[in-house]
């Protein structure tokens, strides 16, 4: 069948695919499940990019997976110390000086999971970002929304 003209740019211009989860895909014992009720946690100095960064996260687990999370800006620290926080931290070295002090490489991140808390620190803001697709193109390859500790 013919395609019409210029029809290929809708699907170019699609950012999240619907639909990406499994339907009945259940954790195994080192994942974790980030479900309705976790939160995106960004500083509350949080730059234009980075703020960015989190909201494509939030509508890739809307739309792609599903899953409704709020988002946040607070006190990285005090969401870090919390129990049992269940969010996506994102944030720079600036922000996070402990996890991010071996970071020197623009661009570069390091990524932790934990069973209640995902923690994506970025050398900078961009560094954040490429994270943050590392935690989409993870749940992409897993169908669902699930992250090995």
């Amino acid at each position: 069948m013919a395609e019409m003209n210029y029809a290929f740019r809708r699907r170019l211009n699609q950012v999240h695919r619907p639909g990406r989860a499994s339907a009945g895909a259940t954790p195994g014992s080192a994942e974790v499940a980030i479900e309705s009720g976790w939160t995106i946690v960004i500083p509350p100095d949080a730059s234009r990019c980075l703020l960015q960064a989190a909201q494509d996260l939030q509508d890739y687990f809307f739309t792609s997976l599903g899953v409704s999370l709020l988002l946040q800006q607070t006190r990285l620290d005090a969401v870090l110390t919390r129990a049992e926080a269940n969010a996506i931290v994102l944030g720079t070295r600036q922000h996070m000086p402990r996890l991010g002090a071996a970071l020197s490489v623009p661009r570069s991140y390091r990524l932790v999971v934990k069973r209640d808390a995902v923690v994506v620190c970025g050398c900078d803001d961009r560094g954040v970002g490429q994270g943050a697709y590392y935690l989409e193109d993870l749940m992409n390859l897993r169908e669902a929304p699930f992250l090995t500790m």
